[in-house]
């Protein structure tokens, strides 16, 4: 069972995970929005949608560490990997 002190401090930490995701979702529209106005008036080829399938595969990947759709065996060793460093603090 968790105390209030604990629960608290996971509360906070689940906030800020949550601040840094729509943190990192505003620099990836902007800097995209930016890229594709470069392409634009480039003219030439298009390759704006190669940074913005990789960088949106990673962007993927932090909003399912944040949002909580992580397999549950990488949840359950989370947990027991913070319980084993709290042990030896």
């Amino acid at each position: 069972m968790l105390t209030q002190q604990q629960k608290t401090r996971a509360a906070e930490d689940q906030v800020d995970a949550v601040i840094g995701f729509w943190i990192h979702a505003a620099v990836y529209v902007l800097v995209i929005a930016l890229l594709a106005v470069v392409d634009y008036r480039n003219g030439e080829v298009w390759w704006v949608q190669w940074p913005a399938i990789g960088w949106g595969i990673g962007l993927l990947g932090h909003a399912m560490g944040v949002f909580g759709r992580l397999p549950r065996s990488i949840v359950r060793w989370r947990v027991r990997k913070i319980d084993d460093i709290r042990r030896r603090m």
